[in-house]
């Protein structure tokens, strides 16, 4: 039994996903189980009767797709990520569901960032809904969002999602990992061939490592409030980003000539879409969007915990108000959205604070801000 899914977001009811499913299909008993208790899934919080059919409403809200958190991870984190997605559907019986009335596929795996699990959607369909190969299509498309500081690791995840990927066995294998153990250093292609290397990240220039060296101090930040909603361009350029040295020549891959040595300002190079900056803060002039159809690009800060880039694009580590995982800007056969990831300040368009989760389209002029202490930029394409 398949059934049909969408997705639907507007900035009043934030987004929310459409299911529906032939009337006969309804599974009663896991209907009541839902509605007497609260397992840790994403279920309907409404359905109705449709021509036939039934039609189930999810709300997403502080649920973030799971690849829009696509990135490396320190051993005990990767091997936690994967605890949750395997667990859910070994426990699910425990409320009368079956794991294959999961909607099995990365593209509508969420993460609760708060409680750090991975989420999935519940169809209470009487027949199963997927099957083994989706579970291991799934598991697949996975590992090549979430990769390991540890290749080893990583390698011995992959072989087992190849092999027969038995779900207890798995289980079993993760539980060994969950001990913390000290960074390693990022493998530098993908391993098993399964999949292509994780994408380098366009723009990192603004991360410095975790321990400065001697006389680094990072430009101080003001607080503006945030601007109105109606754009006015700036009546003078707005200052360049201003990176050391150390930095600048080691920043996403970019040649030393690519920087200005005289104020050793970063030179992106322009893409067809960027967002300009238009605040007061000193902070990047440019953030060169780069980014193919279908695909995302990724905004956040630094963190200094993991030594190493987790967004397309990061701020500096001291910058305010900016999360370490803060919005995404999506594109696809109708132009650019951005979504806020559920963001401690939030992201505003145009003066508006975006519903999180859901994605926002961007027009040329468009004003955008990360938080609400200066970072306020410009869209154009």
């Amino acid at each position: 039994m398949r059934y049909e899914i969408q997705r639907k977001s507007d900035l009043q009811t934030g987004a929310t996903l459409v299911v529906k499913i032939p009337e006969d299909e309804l599974d009663i008993k896991a209907m009541y189980t839902i509605q007497a208790d609260s397992p840790g899934f994403i279920l309907p919080f409404r359905y109705r009767s449709v021509d036939g059919n039934i039609e189930f409403v999810y709300q997403i809200g502080l649920h973030n797709k799971l690849e829009h958190l696509a990135g490396a991870r320190r051993q005990k984190e990767y091997a936690e990520l994967w605890l949750s997605l395997v667990s859910p559907l070994l426990e699910c019986s425990d409320w009368f569901m079956k794991p294959y009335s999961f909607v099995l596929s990365a593209e509508f795996l969420y993460y609760n960032r708060n409680k750090k699990t991975i989420n999935y959607v519940y169809v209470p369909t009487i027949r199963d809904s997927s099957d083994y190969r989706d579970l291991k299509e799934m598991a697949a498309e996975v590992s090549k969002m979430i990769t390991a500081a540890d290749p080893d690791m990583e390698n011995k995840v992959l072989r087992a999602i190849m092999k027969d990927f038995d779900l207890k066995g798995f289980l079993q294998m993760l539980k060994g990992y969950t001990e913390e153990a000290p960074p390693a250093p990022l493998p530098s292609a993908a391993p098993l061939g399964l999949g292509q290397a994780p994408p380098a990240f366009a723009q990192s220039a603004f991360a410095p490592p975790a321990c400065s060296p001697p006389g680094f101090a990072p430009p101080a930040l003001t607080s503006p409030t945030l601007a109105s909603p109606a754009y006015a361009p700036p009546t003078h350029a707005p200052p360049a980003a201003r990176v050391p040295d150390y930095i600048a020549k080691g920043a996403a891959g970019k040649a030393p000539q690519d920087y200005c040595d005289d104020t050793q300002s970063i030179l992106i190079p322009q893409s067809e879409a960027r967002l300009r900056y238009c605040g007061c803060a000193r902070l990047p002039a440019v953030i060169d969007v780069q980014i193919e159809l279908g695909g995302i690009f990724s905004i956040g800060r630094y963190d200094v915990a993991t030594c190493r880039p987790q967004s397309s694009f990061e701020f500096d580590k001291k910058t305010k108000a900016i999360s370490r995982r803060h919005a995404v800007i999506e594109r696809d056969q109708d132009g650019y959205t951005i979504v806020d990831l559920a963001s401690s300040a939030g992201t505003f368009l145009n003066g508006q604070k975006l519903p999180p989760n859901t994605p926002c389209k961007l027009d040329h002029g468009s004003r955008v801000s990360f938080g609400n202490a200066g970072a306020d930029y410009v869209w154009e394409q």
